[in-house]
C-alpha cells in the first residue's frame, strides 16, 4: 500500500517542492491530500511574498494542483477540527490527515504538530526531507523517473535532471543522498577513494549514459564547491557527539547559549544529521544565519 500524507502549506508553497511531491504522488508513490483551506493559505503566502505574480497566476497554479491530482482535495468536518490539540492555526491540517486517514503530515514546522497531538490518531509529523527519503529508499527508480519528468516539463528556463537534483538537494539533502544507499533499487554504488561516486546503476542519463545523481555529485563535489549549509538545533551535546565520531571543530561562535549553527560541506551534512538525530537529537538543515560565524566541522 502506498504511503499517504498531507503536505503542509509550507511544503506546497515552494514551486520545486510542490512539483516534486505532486509528481511523485502522480506516479503512485504516495497518496497526497490537501483542503481548500490549505490551498488558500498557500495562495495568501504567495500573494504576500511573490509580488511578481498576478492574482490570476496564483489562482492558475492552485487550480493546476487540483487538476493534477483530482482526488487529493478534501475538507475535514469543523467538529473534527475542534477536537484537534496541535497548534491552533494548524488544526485544520491535522484534522484533514485524520479525515482522509493519512499516515503523515509533511511539514517544516514539526513543533506545531507535537507527538502527543498526532499519536492518538496514528499520525506522524515528518520533515519533507524525511518523507522524501522514504520515497527514494522504497522506490528510487520511480523517484528518478519523477525527476526526469520534472526536467522534461521545464522550458523557461530549460532544466536537466542534474539541475532539478541540485535544486532539490537544498531542501531534501538526505533524500538525494539516499540514492547511494545499498537498498535503493536503482542506485547500488560505492564510493571510490577519490570521493567520486562509481558503481552499477539501472537509471541512466539519456545524454552521457551516467546517472543524474552521479553527474550532480561530480558538479558539486568534484569541483569542491562549498555551500553555506548550516545545521540548526545543535547543542553542546551534539558537538561532543560529533567530535567523538571523528568530526574536528575548526571554528565556533555562540549565537545564544547552548545552541550552535554548524557548517559543513554539502556531501557531509546528511551524514552529520543522521549521526546526531540517530542519537535522539533534533537537528535540521537551515539557511546561513546573517552575520553568524558558525561552528565549522570537517572530517
Amino acid at each position: 500500500m502506498a504511503l499517504s500524507g498531507v503536505p503542509d502549506a509550507n511544503v506546497l508553497y515552494p514551486i520545486a517542492l510542490a512539483d516534486f511531491f505532486l509528481t511523485t504522488a502522480g506516479l503512485g508513490l504516495f497518496r497526497a491530500h490537501w483542503s481548500p483551506e490549505l490551498l488558500d493559505e498557500v495562495g495568501r503566502n504567495l500573494a504576500k511574498t511573490r509580488t511578481d505574480l498576478a492574482p490570476e497566476q496564483i489562482s492558475y497554479r492552485l487550480a493546476e494542483m487540483d487538476a493534477a491530482l483530482p482526488g487529493a482535495s478534501a475538507e475535514p468536518p469543523k467538529a473534527l477540527v475542534a477536537k484537534m490539540h496541535d497548534e491552533a492555526k494548524d488544526r485544520h491540517v491535522l484534522a484533514l490527515a485524520v479525515h482522509v486517514e493519512a499516515a503523515f503530515v509533511v511539514t517544516f514546522n514539526l513543533t506545531d504538530f507535537p507527538p502527543e497531538a498526532c499519536a492518538p490518531h496514528d499520525i506522524e509529523a515528518e520533515h519533507p526531507d524525511g518523507f522524501a527519503t522514504r520515497l527514494v529508499v522504497d522506490s528510487g527508480k520511480t523517484v528518478m523517473a519523477a525527476i526526469q519528468e520534472m526536467a522534461g516539463r521545464r522550458s523557461r528556463p530549460p532544466a536537466s535532471p542534474e539541475d532539478i537534483i541540485e535544486h532539490l538537494a537544498r531542501s531534501l539533502p538526505l533524500a538525494i543522498e539516499s540514492f547511494n544507499r545499498p537498498n535503493c533499487d536503482d542506485a547500488i554504488r560505492s564510493r571510490a577513494e577519490s570521493g567520486r561516486v562509481t558503481g552499477r546503476v539501472t537509471a541512466r542519463h539519456p545524454v552521457d549514459g551516467r546517472h543524474p545523481v552521479d553527474s550532480w555529485r561530480d558538479r558539486t563535489v568534484g569541483q569542491q564547491r562549498r555551500a553555506p549549509w548550516v545545521l540548526a538545533g545543535a547543542s553542546e551535546d551534539s558537538v561532543g557527539l560529533a567530535a567523538g565520531a571523528g568530526w574536528e571543530s575548526l571554528e565556533s561562535s555562540h549565537q545564544r547559549p547552548g545552541r550552535h549553527p554548524i557548517e559543513t560541506t554539502p556531501p557531509e551534512l546528511p551524514d552529520l544529521i543522521r549521526l546526531l538525530n540517530g542519537a535522539g537529537h533534533r537537528c535540521r538543515r537551515s539557511p546561513w544565519p546573517a552575520g553568524a560565524r558558525p561552528l565549522r566541522l570537517t572530517r
